[in-house]
């Protein structure tokens, strides 16, 4: 399983090497019927897909391309609608998120946050990253108009993960090999959770409480079963 969202109801994954965009009802999760889900044809190397309750549209990332889909049952048909190389910009696709109508793509080469209007694909904010930021994988939008990015690199240790906002530090941590770091915000926290990436077992949530001056905090290892784990510098 590469990505999964959820819009009312219902929740959409995807899995690598495959075109299907596979629902379940939480009503009944074990009831998975196969003639609801949803064929994208050309679609063969999903990444990542969320949901916009605004337009009710699935967005799902491919490394050159995302795709648009209607979540209800209309008879559309799935629309190739960003793709990603041109002859002015070329750039690959690593994750999504969606906040009131604003589709936040995380490119991984080149490193950046690509900020579009999902009504008219507009592209809204480009925001380059500093050189030590060498692996981005995950990127939201705040109510204060800022973007926390889960990445890889620090100024002075290129292996160490991190979650920055406007590219100061609220935390940063080791993780062990194939343990992959899933970044939300809820109320006043970013909630950092920790999937494996093999079988997507999820090891552990943590919550940090958002500050004006956030001090640096560790996560000393990230297969803890502790809810919460963090040390102010």
């Amino acid at each position: 399983m590469y990505g999964v969202t959820q819009l009312d109801n219902i929740v959409y994954l995807v899995c690598d090497m495959s075109s299907v965009i596979r629902k379940f009802s939480l009503d009944d999760p074990h009831d998975s019927q196969a003639s609801e889900h949803i064929n994208v044809e050309e679609m063969n190397k999903p990444r990542d897909i969320v949901a916009c309750r605004r337009d009710r549209q699935l967005y799902v990332a491919e490394l050159h391309c995302i795709w648009r889909v209607s979540a209800d049952d209309r008879p559309d048909v799935p629309e190739k609608w960003l793709p990603t190389e041109s002859s002015k910009d070329t750039f690959h696709i690593r994750t999504l998120s969606v906040t009131s109508g604003r589709l936040l793509v995380m490119s991984l080469d080149p490193p950046r946050l690509l900020q579009y209007s999902t009504i008219s694909k507009q592209l809204l904010q480009e925001v380059k990253m500093p050189d030590y930021m060498k692996d981005l994988y995950h990127g939201v939008e705040t109510t204060r108009d800022t973007f926390v990015v889960c990445h890889r690199g620090m100024r002075k240790d290129g292996q160490r993960w991190a979650v920055s906002e406007q590219f100061s530090c609220v935390i940063s941590f080791y993780i062990p090999y194939r343990v992959l770091p899933l970044l939300t915000i809820w109320d006043d926290y970013f909630v950092l959770e920790f999937a494996v990436n093999c079988n997507c077992k999820l090891d552990t949530t943590h919550y940090i409480r958002r500050r004006e001056s956030c001090g640096i905090q560790s996560i000393r290892d990230a297969s803890s079963s502790a809810d919460t784990h963090s040390v102010t510098a």
